[in-house]
């Protein structure tokens, strides 16, 4: 669906925050980083790129940690001004401060890196459908972030179920993902870079992806 309402939009927002409000995820962080482990295009990443979550948002704090644990150079988004992040090199979890909207960002001062050193990029929303559209905050930083990556690098989109629509309002330049998982499912969006599989079965590379 193209030329989306903000009506419709700020709906789906609304659901899903009434959702959150009457849910107790608890468990969730471990259940995603076993999903995310069993995608080649995250095990071989070797420059990954990760938010850090907010409460609404599926957790990514396991995530980071095994990422440190591995040793492995994250690139972590800052806000760095209306509407632009930028990235940043991230080897602990002490390189992290709160920054704009409450959101864990490196700090202002540190060095930054070229968004094409990314070969693979987690993002966050609020809802999602199988064919790769998501709904954000409504502050198109991700949207602008994601078209200025090479078209080679995955977008996996970490949710919960209850995040999942049939179908959600997007418009032209609204950024897809390929990949969306949950901690029931992988689910491979219809973008052309996979095929859909649930419940940790199905088609997944087994050798490192051509990115």
């Amino acid at each position: 669906m193209n030329n989306a309402s903000p009506a419709e939009k700020a709906a789906i927002r609304a659901c899903v925050k009434a959702q959150y409000q009457l849910g107790n995820p608890n468990d969730e962080a471990a259940a995603l980083l076993t999903r995310l482990q069993m995608l080649a295009h995250w095990r071989f990443a070797l420059r990954p790129c990760l938010y850090c979550s907010l409460p609404d948002e599926a957790p990514t704090h396991a995530i980071l940690k095994d990422c440190f644990v591995r040793g492995l150079i994250i690139h972590i988004p800052r806000v760095a001004g209306e509407g632009r992040l930028a990235l940043h090199p991230v080897h602990s979890f002490d390189a992290l401060r709160p920054g704009a909207f409450g959101i864990l960002e490196p700090a202002p001062e540190s060095p930054e890196c070229a968004l094409q050193d990314t070969d693979c990029v987690l993002v966050p929303g609020l809802a999602f459908d199988l064919s790769g559209r998501r709904i954000g905050r409504g502050g198109g930083y991700y949207d602008r972030f994601l078209v200025q990556l090479p078209p080679c690098v995955p977008r996996i989109a970490l949710a919960r179920e209850w995040q999942l629509f049939p179908s959600v309002p997007a418009e032209t330049h609204d950024a897809r993902m390929d990949w969306i998982l949950t901690p029931e499912r992988i689910c491979a969006c219809a973008s052309g870079k996979a095929k859909l599989s649930s419940h940790g079965k199905g088609h997944f590379p087994t050798s490192q992806p051509s990115l």
